[in-house]
């Protein structure tokens, strides 16, 4: 199970990167009020302090996998959640949103296997797997409440 863990982190690296490379920022910037997020611009700051907290859940649900399945079950419906946030704008927009390939790819694929194989070998029950779904819908909210506390708080001063 540990080589599906590894797969999970190299590609939500690579998501990163292109992210990162083909401006992300400036995509969602640029197409905020057609995608209805009411929020000030995006920050570089921004996009690195989210990544980074990404990535360390990422890396702590391959260190922790055998014992905590339900947090790293999480982790992988976290990579398929993210799935949807980029394709959705890009049939909105009919445009590429940096992050797409890596996610269609990568994630979809590579959480589908993992979260049945995962399932299976540690003969999760379906409580378990819905609140890992639940939980990973959690965490992939929390920069969008970021973003949303953010921007409410510039507003005020």
């Amino acid at each position: 199970m540990q080589i599906y863990f590894i797969l999970v982190l190299i590609v939500s690296i690579i998501h990163v990167i292109e992210e990162y490379f083909f401006d992300w920022i400036n995509f969602v910037n640029e197409n905020k009020n057609v995608l209805n997020l009411n929020i000030n611009s995006i920050k570089k700051f921004d996009f690195i302090l989210v990544n980074s907290v990404f990535i360390i859940l990422v890396i702590i649900a391959n260190i922790v996998h055998e014992k905590h399945e339900i947090f790293s079950l999480s982790i992988v419906f976290l990579i398929m959640i993210n799935t949807i946030f980029h394709v959705v704008p890009s049939i909105k927009l009919k445009k590429y949103m940096p992050g797409l390939i890596s996610a269609l790819f990568g994630y979809m694929p590579l959480s589908i296997i993992t979260v049945v194989i995962f399932t299976f070998e540690n003969n999760l029950s379906l409580f378990q797997v819905i609140i890992s779904f639940l939980i990973g819908m959690l965490i992939m909210a929390l920069p969008c409440v970021y973003h949303v506390v953010k921007t409410k708080l510039n507003r005020k001063r």
